[in-house]
């Protein structure tokens, strides 16, 4: 650990060609589990936020886009972040608020992500979980619209689409619609009954924020059956994946060390995911290693802590998953069956079926259209007899099979039907 601490003394200290020398060398020394916070911290020094006043945007090309999200930008790639990034590919600007807020006067704090892309950090209070409370000052909301009314001044914004991914922002929202003329898109993306700690405020958001949107937007047919009859206008926009950021393994084998067959999991590790399936499985077949990547906060790993054929590595960046991903012998979807999965398209699956690999998961509804391509699961015991199905396969006509459901479901496609539901409004 002081070779780490001595090379992040020295990164702290160098300009931006020292920081990409290094980084090598920090990844080369750093426990896995440090690398994410680590290679954000560098991330942040290399493009620091700054005040908006000291900011410069280019002039609006399209409408653009701001993304009231449900969680930050680094916390995990998922659909938020990658419908941002389509946006600004296509000419967008696209504006990603922080779900964490600064005390440091009245305007909002800019961090350009990548061309057209931004984070926006809007002044408020300095507690992590202000934005899921759930009862919200009113004054919050003034103080929100004060600096986005900042924001659209300084940066020019004209036509805007706000994209709202979580309840507590629909005020927000509803107030830049008001005094700005911004359409609001709400995505649903998940039954937040099925959600332990929910609040019954935070429901009543939600209905809110159904009936008052432009276009409600549902990541599975559940949410679009719940949602349609009280929405003005309903879109079926399921997940998808980066298949050109999956497809290919890359030069780095991070799994070598570990014995075959490899059985991985990527994503959150969180009060859905079903650790006694895992256990019984690992438990069965002492010859297979189970690979699980993700944060495991709100998860009780006790069944597994202890067995040495599972593998908790932790939240790894998104950029290296492609490289585990490829050394997966079988790819798992354990999931608990319960109103919040039910209601789930994973996007792991998308991105699993990127690669060709063998997927074993529990009978989720959205999945119902490609049993032909997944190894369908209930019980331990059947878990375990998929997988055993899944590392017997030898089929190249299969994998491909499986790559050509990946190609025909990208970002880019979910980008463009979601583009041509907005200019309809």
């Amino acid at each position: 650990m002081n070779a780490y601490w001595r090379a992040k003394w020295k990164a702290t200290r160098m300009g931006r060609k020292g920081y990409r020398t290094i980084r090598s060398r920090l990844r080369s020394i750093t426990p896995s589990w440090l690398r994410h916070p680590l290679s954000n911290l560098i991330a942040d020094r290399e493009n620091a936020e700054k005040p908006l006043t000291d900011c410069s945007f280019p002039p609006p090309q399209k409408y653009d886009v701001v993304c009231f999200p449900i969680i930050d930008w680094d916390l995990r790639f998922q659909r938020p972040q990658h419908l941002l990034t389509q946006f600004a590919l296509n000419g967008h600007r696209a504006f990603y608020l922080h779900t964490t807020f600064h005390q440091a006067g009245r305007d909002p704090l800019i961090r350009m992500i990548g061309p057209n892309l931004y984070r926006v950090r809007l002044p408020g209070p300095p507690e992590p979980d202000a934005l899921y409370r759930k009862a919200l000052n009113p004054s919050l909301d003034e103080a929100w619209l004060g600096a986005l009314d900042a924001l659209s001044r300084g940066a020019g914004i004209e036509a805007a689409v706000s994209l709202v991914e979580f309840p507590n922002w629909s005020g927000l929202a509803d107030s830049c619609r008001r005094s700005r003329g911004w359409k609001i898109v709400y995505d649903c993306l998940d039954e937040h009954t099925g959600f332990s700690n929910i609040s019954p405020g935070i429901l009543a958001r939600e209905v809110e924020l159904i009936e008052g949107s432009d276009i409600v937007v549902a990541t599975s047919r559940l949410l679009y059956e719940k949602v349609r009859s009280k929405a003005r206008r309903a879109l079926l926009l399921p997940n998808a994946a980066d298949y050109d950021h999956f497809k290919d393994p890359g030069a780095a084998r991070p799994l070598r060390g570990i014995s075959r067959p490899i059985i991985g999991y990527f994503g959150a590790i969180a009060e859905w995911f079903d650790v006694e399936l895992v256990a019984t499985a690992a438990r069965r077949r002492k010859d297979w290693q189970f690979v699980l990547i993700g944060s495991t906060h709100g998860a009780d790993l006790s069944s597994v802590s202890r067995l040495r054929n599972v593998n908790l590595l932790g939240e790894l960046p998104y950029a290296e998953l492609p490289g585990y991903l490829h050394q997966f012998d079988a790819a798992i979807i354990p999931f608990r069956l319960t109103p919040l999965t039910a209601a789930t398209n994973p996007v792991k699956f998308y991105e699993y079926l990127s690669a060709g690999k063998p997927v074993v998961s529990v009978r989720l509804p959205e999945l119902e259209p490609f049993e032909d391509l997944y190894y369908p699961a209930g019980t331990g015991a059947e878990f375990v007899l998929q997988i055993e199905a899944a590392l017997s396969e030898r089929s190249p006509e299969k994998a491909e099979a499986r790559r050509e459901i990946a190609r025909a479901n990208t970002w880019r496609h979910r980008y463009e039907q979601l583009s041509d539901a907005i200019r309809s409004i």
